[in-house]
């Protein structure tokens, strides 16, 4: 490909980030990332545009790549921002997360990062995934798009070969340093740069594009099974974010399949394998009504609990005490906000400043019209709360003495009762897994 027809091509392809505020590049110093800088400066009126450099410190030349990169920034005069990282291993997946770490905690809204992936390296992560097993989101390959914290990542070279980069690149006698552990084949990444694809290409010439065509259809696919499973997952979803055992019963296999695998992944991050599905359906979607199944994830379990799946966070609440004085509005606290709105009947009667603290366990409340002292985590368990989220359900005091509940209860002596006399609502909505939760309401 002519320089000056990758030149347009590429500008058709970024013409529809020009309302970003900045244009961040991922720049490693490399052939790919060296074009992908020149290519955004040729662009007529471009935002301000800034390098970030993440040093992996994992070549003894990790610093003079770095040293380079800098230079790039001011011959180029755009701004530029290196970190240096500590890895826990040289695996490319730990070094991958934590670059991808540096780029979130760096950009800011209405940033747009640039990355130099091509369409070989679309073409080698679709075989890679292939050679270790794959699904429908793995055959999606590398997205040109997505979401990076609350900027957006943005993949402009994915259409065009390695060849048309580094041809680009000669021609425009650009500077570049060469990573030598990519001449390495004993890792597989490289194995298939080297070996597969020069085979495949030429075999198939041109073949590079049919793959990245491939991956864009079946991005596609995936995004109507999404769709498909938000729809289900709405028709389902019951209190504190559980998800009805019986609605999912009435699914197809397939179905509850692909709705397990969304919500675990939207809520958790988790992406499962066929045979982790396979166990969740057989012995925790289908266990019996009066069995409480737990199968453990990295972060969370999936409890089955009243006949409903939630997914439970592996931590804890730690113990907490705040003043405040209740006015309408919300208190956003870790697990969850209590929100407090004025009310004419039923509410808890105004009053001087009270004491919010988690339960520690004990506890007993005076009910209005019933003889004695009736336990927290009864009333908690009869209201239908969760296990797992008793302990960090809020109790409000005034000096010691249990005041309220929210959502749950008033003590005797503290409901509103004067006619004309306004109270407060309180209600909890308490931090869960998923992020459609309903919350409970006094």
């Amino acid at each position: 490909m002519k320089a000056h027809t990758l030149e347009l091509a590429f500008r058709k392809q970024v013409s529809v980030l020009s309302e970003y505020r900045r244009w961040v590049i991922g720049f490693s110093g490399g052939v790919d990332s060296a074009v992908l800088l020149h290519l955004c400066a040729t662009v007529p009126d471009h935002p301000p545009i800034t390098l970030i450099h993440v040093n992996h410190k994992l070549q003894s030349v990790a610093d003079q790549w770095q040293c380079f990169s800098e230079k790039i920034a001011k011959t180029y005069k755009v701004g530029f921002h290196s970190q240096a990282v500590e890895l826990a291993s040289a695996a490319e997946a730990v070094a991958r997360d934590a670059r991808y770490h540096v780029f979130e905690g760096y950009l800011e809204a209405d940033d747009c990062l640039l990355l130099g992936h091509h369409a070989d390296d679309q073409m080698e992560t679709m075989l890679f995934r292939l050679c270790r097993g794959t699904g429908p989101d793995g055959l999606a390959g590398i997205p040109k798009s997505r979401a990076v914290g609350t900027a957006q990542l943005f993949r402009p070279l994915l259409d065009f070969t390695r060849r048309d980069i580094e041809e680009y690149a000669s021609e425009k006698q650009l500077e570049w340093v060469e990573d030598p552990s990519n001449a390495e084949s004993h890792y597989d990444r490289n194995y298939i740069r080297h070996n597969v694809i020069p085979s495949l290409e030429q075999r198939w010439s041109g073949c590079q594009s049919l793959w990245q065509q491939a991956a864009e259809l079946q991005a596609v696919q995936n995004q109507l099974l999404d769709e498909i499973a938000q729809e289900n997952l709405e028709s389902v979803l019951e209190t504190f974010g559980g998800l009805s055992c019986e609605g999912l019963s009435s699914f197809s296999h397939n179905r509850q399949r692909n709705l397990l695998r969304y919500w675990l992944y939207r809520s958790a991050g988790e992406r499962l394998n066929s045979a982790a599905l396979d166990v969740i359906q057989q012995q925790v979607v289908g266990a019996g009504q009066d069995r409480q199944p737990e199968y453990r994830l990295g972060s969370c379990s999936i409890r089955r609990y009243r006949n409903c799946l939630f997914l439970v966070p592996s931590h804890r609440p730690e113990a907490l005490e705040i003043e405040l004085r209740l006015v309408s509005g919300e208190t956003v606290l870790k697990h969850g906000q209590l929100i407090v709105s004025e009310v004419v009947t039923g509410g808890l009667k105004k009053c001087g400043a009270l004491s919010l603290r988690y339960r520690t366990g004990g506890e007993k409340i005076q009910l209005p019209g019933r003889e004695g002292r009736h336990s927290v985590k009864k009333l908690l368990k009869d209201t239908g709360i969760p296990p797992w989220l008793r302990s960090g359900w809020p109790l409000l005091y005034q000096s010691d003495q249990l005041v309220a509940i929210p959502g749950v209860a008033i003590a005797e002596g503290w409901q509103q009762k004067e006619e004309g006399e306004s109270g407060y609502s309180l209600n909890w909505l308490p931090v869960t897994l998923s992020d459609s939760a309903d919350f409970a309401t006094l």
